[in-house]
Protein backbone atom coordinates (compact mmCIF):
# COMPACT_ATOMS: atom_id res chain seq x y z
CA UNK A 1 0.00 0.00 0.00
CA UNK A 2 1.44 3.44 -0.94
CA UNK A 3 2.75 5.43 2.01
CA UNK A 4 1.43 8.97 2.67
CA UNK A 5 4.18 11.52 2.10
CA UNK A 6 4.75 14.70 4.09
CA UNK A 7 7.13 17.67 3.77
CA UNK A 8 7.89 17.14 0.07
CA UNK A 9 7.62 20.84 -0.74
CA UNK A 10 9.92 21.64 2.18
CA UNK A 11 12.45 19.04 1.02
CA UNK A 12 12.43 20.35 -2.55
CA UNK A 13 12.96 23.93 -1.39
CA UNK A 14 15.78 22.87 0.93
CA UNK A 15 17.51 21.36 -2.11
CA UNK A 16 16.60 24.19 -4.47
CA UNK A 17 14.50 21.98 -6.76
CA UNK A 18 11.23 22.70 -8.53
CA UNK A 19 8.53 20.06 -8.83
CA UNK A 20 9.31 19.60 -12.53
CA UNK A 21 13.02 19.05 -11.78
CA UNK A 22 12.28 16.44 -9.14
CA UNK A 23 9.80 14.73 -11.45
CA UNK A 24 12.45 14.34 -14.12
CA UNK A 25 14.95 12.92 -11.64
CA UNK A 26 12.57 10.28 -10.24
CA UNK A 27 10.88 9.39 -13.54
CA UNK A 28 7.31 10.58 -12.94
CA UNK A 29 5.20 13.43 -14.31
CA UNK A 30 5.26 16.93 -12.89
CA UNK A 31 1.54 16.54 -12.12
CA UNK A 32 2.28 13.47 -10.01
CA UNK A 33 4.82 15.36 -7.91
CA UNK A 34 2.34 18.20 -7.45
CA UNK A 35 -0.25 15.67 -6.25
CA UNK A 36 2.30 14.23 -3.81
CA UNK A 37 2.90 17.75 -2.49
CA UNK A 38 -0.82 18.43 -2.16
CA UNK A 39 -1.46 15.08 -0.46
CA UNK A 40 -4.03 13.96 -3.04
CA UNK A 41 -1.86 11.09 -4.28
CA UNK A 42 0.73 8.91 -2.60
CA UNK A 43 3.90 7.68 -4.34
CA UNK A 44 4.58 3.99 -4.71
CA UNK A 45 7.22 2.51 -2.37
CA UNK A 46 9.72 2.43 -5.26
CA UNK A 47 9.02 6.09 -6.12
CA UNK A 48 9.30 7.10 -2.46
CA UNK A 49 12.69 5.38 -2.29
CA UNK A 50 13.84 7.37 -5.34
CA UNK A 51 12.59 10.59 -3.71
CA UNK A 52 14.65 9.84 -0.60
CA UNK A 53 17.72 9.13 -2.72
CA UNK A 54 17.43 12.16 -5.00
CA UNK A 55 16.67 14.63 -2.20
CA UNK A 56 19.05 12.97 0.29
CA UNK A 57 16.62 12.80 3.19
CA UNK A 58 15.89 9.74 5.33
CA UNK A 59 12.51 8.07 4.93
CA UNK A 60 11.39 9.45 8.30
CA UNK A 61 11.57 13.00 6.92
CA UNK A 62 8.67 12.19 4.60
CA UNK A 63 6.66 9.66 6.61
CA UNK A 64 6.35 11.47 9.96
CA UNK A 65 4.18 14.61 10.09
CA UNK A 66 6.17 17.60 11.29
CA UNK A 67 5.49 21.30 11.36
CA UNK A 68 8.61 23.44 11.11
CA UNK A 69 8.54 26.91 12.60
CA UNK A 70 6.79 29.01 9.92
CA UNK A 71 8.71 32.07 8.78
CA UNK A 72 6.56 33.15 5.82
CA UNK A 73 4.96 35.93 7.83
CA UNK A 74 8.24 37.23 9.27
CA UNK A 75 10.52 39.85 7.74
CA UNK A 76 13.74 38.18 6.60
CA UNK A 77 16.69 40.34 5.65
CA UNK A 78 17.80 39.03 2.25
CA UNK A 79 20.75 40.50 0.41
CA UNK A 80 19.16 40.34 -3.08
CA UNK A 81 15.60 40.57 -4.42
CA UNK A 82 16.32 39.41 -7.99
CA UNK A 83 13.65 37.10 -9.38
CA UNK A 84 16.18 34.50 -10.55
CA UNK A 85 17.31 34.04 -6.93
CA UNK A 86 13.84 33.19 -5.64
CA UNK A 87 14.58 29.48 -5.15
CA UNK A 88 17.66 30.35 -3.11
CA UNK A 89 15.63 32.68 -0.89
CA UNK A 90 13.16 29.81 -0.36
CA UNK A 91 16.08 27.52 0.44
CA UNK A 92 17.46 30.03 2.94
CA UNK A 93 14.07 30.48 4.59
CA UNK A 94 13.75 26.72 5.05
CA UNK A 95 17.23 26.43 6.59
CA UNK A 96 16.48 29.29 8.96
CA UNK A 97 13.28 27.46 9.94
CA UNK A 98 15.24 24.28 10.70
CA UNK A 99 17.68 26.37 12.72
CA UNK A 100 14.84 27.76 14.83
CA UNK A 101 13.53 24.21 15.34
CA UNK A 102 16.95 23.10 16.56
CA UNK A 103 17.08 25.90 19.12
CA UNK A 104 13.61 25.00 20.39
CA UNK A 105 14.73 21.38 20.78
CA UNK A 106 17.89 22.34 22.67
CA UNK A 107 16.01 24.72 24.96
CA UNK A 108 14.30 21.67 26.49
CA UNK A 109 17.71 20.70 27.89
CA UNK A 110 20.04 23.71 27.88
CA UNK A 111 19.82 27.39 28.84
CA UNK A 112 21.03 29.30 25.80
CA UNK A 113 22.35 32.86 26.19
CA UNK A 114 19.45 35.29 26.26
CA UNK A 115 19.30 37.80 23.39
CA UNK A 116 21.19 40.86 24.54
CA UNK A 117 20.69 43.70 22.07
CA UNK A 118 21.18 47.42 22.57
CA UNK A 119 17.90 49.33 22.88
CA UNK A 120 18.89 52.27 20.70
CA UNK A 121 16.67 55.28 20.11
CA UNK A 122 15.80 55.08 16.38
CA UNK A 123 12.51 56.95 15.82
CA UNK A 124 12.69 56.51 12.03
CA UNK A 125 15.43 54.40 10.47
CA UNK A 126 14.59 55.76 7.01
CA UNK A 127 15.82 59.20 8.13
CA UNK A 128 19.19 58.01 9.45
CA UNK A 129 22.22 59.82 8.07
CA UNK A 130 25.54 58.05 7.60
CA UNK A 131 26.89 59.93 10.61
CA UNK A 132 23.91 58.69 12.65
CA UNK A 133 24.74 55.12 11.67
CA UNK A 134 28.38 55.59 12.69
CA UNK A 135 27.18 56.71 16.12
CA UNK A 136 24.81 53.73 16.43
CA UNK A 137 27.63 51.35 15.52
CA UNK A 138 29.76 52.94 18.24
CA UNK A 139 26.92 52.69 20.76
CA UNK A 140 26.52 49.00 19.94
CA UNK A 141 30.19 48.46 20.64
CA UNK A 142 29.90 50.31 23.94
CA UNK A 143 26.81 48.32 24.92
CA UNK A 144 28.83 45.11 24.57
CA UNK A 145 31.86 46.55 26.34
CA UNK A 146 34.07 46.76 23.26
CA UNK A 147 36.79 49.31 22.68
CA UNK A 148 37.66 50.70 19.26
CA UNK A 149 40.16 48.08 18.16
CA UNK A 150 39.68 44.90 16.10
CA UNK A 151 37.14 42.37 17.38
CA UNK A 152 38.98 39.16 18.24
CA UNK A 153 36.08 36.80 17.43
CA UNK A 154 32.86 38.30 16.08
CA UNK A 155 31.09 34.94 15.89
CA UNK A 156 31.66 34.23 19.56
CA UNK A 157 30.68 37.79 20.47
CA UNK A 158 27.33 37.40 18.70
CA UNK A 159 26.70 33.93 20.12
CA UNK A 160 27.45 35.16 23.64
CA UNK A 161 24.75 37.77 23.10
CA UNK A 162 22.06 35.34 22.00
CA UNK A 163 22.58 35.14 18.22
CA UNK A 164 22.33 31.77 16.50
CA UNK A 165 24.64 31.35 13.48
CA UNK A 166 24.79 28.64 10.86
CA UNK A 167 27.19 28.15 7.93
CA UNK A 168 25.59 26.51 4.89
CA UNK A 169 26.46 26.36 1.21
CA UNK A 170 23.52 27.60 -0.86
CA UNK A 171 25.12 26.90 -4.22
CA UNK A 172 24.98 30.53 -5.34
CA UNK A 173 27.24 33.46 -4.51
CA UNK A 174 24.82 36.41 -4.69
CA UNK A 175 23.11 35.64 -1.37
CA UNK A 176 26.00 36.01 1.07
CA UNK A 177 23.85 35.84 4.17
CA UNK A 178 20.37 36.44 5.54
CA UNK A 179 18.83 36.83 8.97
CA UNK A 180 15.55 36.78 10.86
CA UNK A 181 14.41 37.54 14.41
CA UNK A 182 12.17 34.95 16.09
CA UNK A 183 10.88 35.48 19.62
CA UNK A 184 13.47 38.21 20.09
CA UNK A 185 16.40 35.96 19.09
CA UNK A 186 18.39 36.81 15.93
CA UNK A 187 19.30 33.97 13.54
CA UNK A 188 21.96 34.36 10.83
CA UNK A 189 22.49 31.99 7.91
CA UNK A 190 25.92 32.56 6.32
CA UNK A 191 26.40 31.21 2.82
CA UNK A 192 29.71 29.36 2.40
CA UNK A 193 29.61 29.41 -1.42
CA UNK A 194 32.17 32.25 -1.40
CA UNK A 195 33.89 32.14 1.94
CA UNK A 196 36.88 33.91 3.46
CA UNK A 197 37.51 35.24 6.95
CA UNK A 198 37.01 38.84 5.81
CA UNK A 199 33.84 38.09 3.87
CA UNK A 200 32.31 36.25 6.82
CA UNK A 201 33.05 39.13 9.21
CA UNK A 202 31.51 41.61 6.77
CA UNK A 203 28.40 39.45 6.39
CA UNK A 204 27.95 38.95 10.13
CA UNK A 205 28.37 42.68 10.79
CA UNK A 206 25.98 43.46 7.93
CA UNK A 207 23.27 41.22 9.40
CA UNK A 208 23.94 42.74 12.82
CA UNK A 209 23.28 46.11 11.18
CA UNK A 210 19.86 44.92 10.03
CA UNK A 211 19.06 43.56 13.49
CA UNK A 212 20.08 46.80 15.22
CA UNK A 213 18.68 49.28 12.69
CA UNK A 214 15.69 47.69 10.99
CA UNK A 215 13.50 45.84 13.46
CA UNK A 216 10.71 48.30 12.69
CA UNK A 217 10.65 47.27 9.00
CA UNK A 218 7.77 44.95 8.11
CA UNK A 219 7.68 42.29 5.40
CA UNK A 220 5.97 44.55 2.84
CA UNK A 221 8.60 47.25 3.34
CA UNK A 222 11.42 44.76 2.75
CA UNK A 223 9.93 43.72 -0.60
CA UNK A 224 10.04 47.23 -2.05
CA UNK A 225 13.17 47.56 -4.19
CA UNK A 226 13.86 51.19 -3.26
CA UNK A 227 13.38 50.58 0.45
CA UNK A 228 15.51 47.43 0.21
CA UNK A 229 18.36 49.33 -1.43
CA UNK A 230 18.30 51.98 1.31
CA UNK A 231 18.36 49.35 4.04
CA UNK A 232 21.23 47.48 2.40
CA UNK A 233 23.27 50.68 2.17
CA UNK A 234 22.58 51.42 5.83
CA UNK A 235 23.54 47.89 6.91
CA UNK A 236 26.83 48.09 4.98
CA UNK A 237 27.64 51.46 6.55
CA UNK A 238 26.92 50.02 9.99
CA UNK A 239 29.09 46.97 9.26
CA UNK A 240 32.05 49.08 8.18
CA UNK A 241 31.87 51.40 11.18
CA UNK A 242 31.27 48.54 13.60
CA UNK A 243 34.23 46.52 12.34
CA UNK A 244 36.50 49.54 11.75
CA UNK A 245 35.64 52.41 14.13
CA UNK A 246 36.50 55.50 12.06
CA UNK A 247 38.75 57.45 14.41
CA UNK A 248 41.07 54.60 15.39
CA UNK A 249 41.01 52.91 11.99
CA UNK A 250 41.84 56.04 10.00
CA UNK A 251 44.66 56.88 12.40
CA UNK A 252 46.18 53.49 11.60
CA UNK A 253 45.69 53.94 7.86
CA UNK A 254 47.88 57.02 7.85
CA UNK A 255 49.10 57.50 4.27
CA UNK A 256 46.92 54.96 2.40
CA UNK A 257 48.49 52.47 0.01
CA UNK A 258 47.75 48.88 -1.02
CA UNK A 259 50.70 47.64 0.99
CA UNK A 260 49.40 49.55 4.01
CA UNK A 261 45.93 48.05 3.59
CA UNK A 262 47.42 44.57 3.32
CA UNK A 263 49.30 45.14 6.56
CA UNK A 264 46.11 46.39 8.24
CA UNK A 265 44.20 43.36 6.98
CA UNK A 266 46.32 41.13 9.21
CA UNK A 267 45.17 43.14 12.22
CA UNK A 268 41.56 44.08 11.40
CA UNK A 269 40.76 41.00 9.25
CA UNK A 270 38.57 43.07 6.94
CA UNK A 271 39.07 42.94 3.19
CA UNK A 272 41.28 45.43 1.37
CA UNK A 273 38.28 46.38 -0.78
CA UNK A 274 36.20 47.09 2.33
CA UNK A 275 38.98 49.24 3.80
CA UNK A 276 39.27 51.24 0.57
CA UNK A 277 35.51 51.83 0.48
CA UNK A 278 35.43 52.74 4.16
CA UNK A 279 38.14 55.36 3.63
CA UNK A 280 36.25 56.74 0.64
CA UNK A 281 32.87 56.87 2.41
CA UNK A 282 34.50 58.67 5.33
CA UNK A 283 35.96 61.21 2.83
CA UNK A 284 39.48 60.18 3.79
CA UNK A 285 40.38 59.48 0.15
CA UNK A 286 38.97 60.93 -3.08
CA UNK A 287 36.96 59.01 -5.64
CA UNK A 288 39.94 59.23 -7.98
CA UNK A 289 42.14 57.58 -5.37
CA UNK A 290 39.51 54.92 -4.72
CA UNK A 291 39.38 54.04 -8.41
CA UNK A 292 43.16 53.97 -8.58
CA UNK A 293 43.35 51.42 -5.76
CA UNK A 294 40.75 49.18 -7.40
CA UNK A 295 42.53 49.39 -10.76
CA UNK A 296 45.73 48.34 -9.02
CA UNK A 297 43.95 45.39 -7.40
CA UNK A 298 42.60 44.37 -10.80
CA UNK A 299 46.02 44.70 -12.40
CA UNK A 300 47.46 42.42 -9.75
CA UNK A 301 44.50 40.02 -10.17
CA UNK A 302 43.56 40.56 -6.53
CA UNK A 303 39.96 41.76 -6.85
CA UNK A 304 38.33 38.35 -6.33
CA UNK A 305 41.09 36.70 -4.30
CA UNK A 306 42.94 39.15 -2.09
CA UNK A 307 46.22 38.70 -0.26
CA UNK A 308 45.76 36.77 3.03
CA UNK A 309 42.39 35.30 1.98
CA UNK A 310 43.93 31.84 2.21
CA UNK A 311 45.76 32.63 5.46
CA UNK A 312 43.30 34.25 7.86
CA UNK A 313 41.33 31.52 9.67
CA UNK A 314 37.55 31.47 9.24
CA UNK A 315 35.55 31.75 12.45
CA UNK A 316 33.16 28.88 13.13
CA UNK A 317 29.96 28.88 15.20
CA UNK A 318 30.15 26.66 18.26
CA UNK A 319 27.08 27.31 20.45
CA UNK A 320 24.76 24.68 18.97
CA UNK A 321 27.44 22.01 18.91
CA UNK A 322 28.26 22.83 22.53
CA UNK A 323 24.56 22.25 23.30
CA UNK A 324 24.79 18.88 21.56
CA UNK A 325 27.88 17.93 23.55
CA UNK A 326 26.29 18.95 26.86
CA UNK A 327 23.22 16.85 26.08
CA UNK A 328 25.42 13.89 25.09
CA UNK A 329 27.28 14.11 28.42
CA UNK A 330 23.95 14.06 30.21
CA UNK A 331 22.51 11.23 28.13
CA UNK A 332 23.80 9.46 25.03
CA UNK A 333 20.23 8.35 24.38
CA UNK A 334 19.02 11.95 24.42
CA UNK A 335 21.68 12.89 21.87
CA UNK A 336 20.59 10.11 19.54
CA UNK A 337 16.93 10.92 20.12
CA UNK A 338 17.36 14.57 19.09
CA UNK A 339 19.20 13.54 15.94
CA UNK A 340 16.59 10.95 15.01
CA UNK A 341 13.68 13.32 15.78
CA UNK A 342 15.14 15.90 13.42
CA UNK A 343 14.60 13.44 10.53
CA UNK A 344 17.57 15.03 8.75
CA UNK A 345 20.48 13.37 7.06
CA UNK A 346 23.67 13.21 9.09
CA UNK A 347 25.36 15.76 6.85
CA UNK A 348 22.47 18.24 7.11
CA UNK A 349 22.42 17.93 10.89
CA UNK A 350 26.20 18.40 11.05
CA UNK A 351 25.94 21.51 8.84
CA UNK A 352 23.12 22.90 10.94
CA UNK A 353 24.98 22.74 14.26
CA UNK A 354 28.58 23.01 12.92
CA UNK A 355 29.57 19.61 14.28
CA UNK A 356 32.71 17.80 13.09
CA UNK A 357 32.33 15.30 10.27
CA UNK A 358 31.29 11.85 11.46
CA UNK A 359 30.10 13.05 14.87
CA UNK A 360 26.87 11.06 14.65
CA UNK A 361 28.34 7.96 13.05
CA UNK A 362 28.29 5.02 15.46
CA UNK A 363 31.65 4.27 16.99
CA UNK A 364 32.62 0.65 16.46
CA UNK A 365 34.51 -0.52 19.51
CA UNK A 366 37.33 -3.00 19.07
CA UNK A 367 36.69 -6.46 20.46
CA UNK A 368 38.20 -7.02 23.89
CA UNK A 369 41.14 -9.42 23.46
CA UNK A 370 43.52 -10.89 26.02
CA UNK A 371 46.48 -13.19 25.82
CA UNK A 372 46.05 -16.68 27.20
CA UNK A 373 48.79 -18.06 29.46
CA UNK A 374 51.19 -20.37 27.63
Amino acid sequence: MPTPIYRLTEACELRGLRASELAEKIGVSRQSVQKYEAGTQNPSPATLARICTELNFPLSFFTVPHTSTPLDDRPIYFRELKQNLDKYRKMSRRWLSLLVDRVHAYEEYVDLPEPNLPNLDIPDFTALTEEDIDVLAEETRRFWGLGDGPISNLTRLLENNGFVICHKSLGVQELDACSVIVEGRPYILANTARFTCSRLLANLAHELGHVVLHQAADKAYLKDANHHERMEHQAWRFASSFLMPPAVFLAEVGAPSLSRFELLKQRWRTSIAAMIMHCYELSYITDEKRQHFFRELSRKKQRKIEPLDDVLPIEKPSMLFECEQMIAEFSTAAKDMLFQESALSEQDYIDLISAPEGYFSPVQKKPLLRLLPC
